[in-house]
């Protein structure tokens, strides 16, 4: 085979004539690399390709461009640039799906010559626009992309939301149709429940994303949901005590152990985070000790 440096610049050229974000079938693909010269090598010596037999097999009959530089093609955009992210591509059963090379002696009965003949689509990603030097940038939105009305975030752009965009606005609004994610009080506090993000790197994301500060309506839903997501505040862990009624009022009102822990209902205590070692000690200056069961009958 030819070096793969002669041949993986070719397709990285044909590759940046490419709009990113728009879906182009790979037939339409291969014929403008073959118009625009866009051309390349797979092998020295071709004669001595054959299938199954060296004789009657031999591709020295044959047109090899469908049969080595079509596979060539297939297999290094889906293993290779899908794989990366550079490229997404639309597949599906390999199965009869490219029969071109059914008329070579030896590969009548062959379902498929490559498992990656099911490629039919390809589309070029912002990542492969970046990675083939087509922008500057990658992950940063342009201002005009994505647009703030109100609690709605609309995506106006001609490609379509990176997934590191989308993931993030799938986490803290509603999805609704055409693009457009729609913030909620309930969207809002399901984002803050996961504890992956705060409302601060929140309004952050937003202004960035949109070049736009909230506006009234935002900015009330933050504060409602700012005032809800602190009223109740997980503290730790607390342990819980059953006591004989004279042993909880002697733990009471001693000056240090009260301070370690509070009355639960009638007969419980509970003592408060952090604080079990300490209480255990103190128990002990009065006499007590943490034990295992509780016997009722001597209360």
């Amino acid at each position: 085979m030819t070096a793969p440096a002669r041949r993986r610049p070719v397709i990285h050229g044909a590759l940046a004539c490419l709009e990113p974000g728009k879906w182009v079938d790979f037939d339409e693909m291969e014929r403008f690399m073959v118009s625009e010269n866009h051309t390349f090598d797979m092998t020295n010596l071709d004669w001595k390709l054959y299938f199954y037999d060296p004789q009657y097999g031999n591709l020295d009959y044959f047109e090899t461009w469908p049969l080595l530089q079509t596979r060539y093609l297939l297999i290094y955009f889906f293993e290779y640039c899908a794989t990366l992210g550079i490229l997404d591509i639309a597949y599906t059963y390999p199965d009869n799906a490219r029969p071109d090379y059914q008329g070579c002696w030896g590969a009548e009965e062959l379902e498929f010559l490559s498992h990656c003949d099911g490629l039919m689509q390809l589309r070029l990603t912002e990542l492969g626009a970046y990675a083939l030097g087509l922008q500057k940038e990658y992950g940063a939105a342009d201002d005009q992309s994505f647009e703030l009305q109100d609690t709605r975030i609309i995506h106006k752009g001609m490609a379509p939301p990176t997934p590191n965009h989308s993931l993030f606005l799938n986490k803290i609004a509603e999805p609704q149709a055409g693009n457009t994610w729609e913030i909620s009080f309930l969207s809002l506090i399901n984002a803050l429940k996961s504890g992956e993000t705060s409302l601060k790197e929140i309004r952050k994301f937003i202004t960035d994303l949109t070049s736009a500060k909230p506006g009234k309506t935002l900015n009330k839903l933050f504060k409602e949901v700012e005032k809800r997501s602190s009223a109740v505040v997980e503290e730790g862990e607390v342990t819980l005590v059953a006591c004989h009624l004279e042993a909880r009022k002697q733990i009471l009102t001693d000056q240090k152990l009260g301070s370690l822990c509070m009355p639960a209902g009638d007969r419980h205590l509970v003592i408060l985070p952090g604080k079990k070692e300490k209480f255990a000690k103190g128990l002990e200056a009065l006499g007590f000790i943490l034990g295992g069961v509780l016997i009722f009958g001597l209360i």
